[in-house]
């Protein structure tokens, strides 16, 4: 499954540099590509000392997976 940093202004918002949170989120979608719910939901994502609940979505065959917005 791809990933796409489409979330971008929320992990800028947090502080967070995307490049290095975007690799957090493809460690935890190739990890956890079984319990990626198609319909879209929330994943707890490890980053920096912190965890972020950051809500996605996937594409139709599930192969891109969409940050829609990063909590903290």
């Amino acid at each position: 499954m791809e990933y796409e940093l489409s979330g971008l202004s929320a992990v800028q918002t947090l502080g967070l540099d995307p490049i290095a949170f975007a690799g957090a989120v493809q460690v935890w979608v190739n990890n956890n590509k079984e319990n990626i719910d198609p319909k879209g939901g929330n994943a707890r994502i490890a980053f920096q000392n912190h965890t972020y609940t950051v809500t996605y979505t996937v594409n139709g065959d599930m192969t891109v997976f969409f940050i829609v917005n990063v909590q903290p």
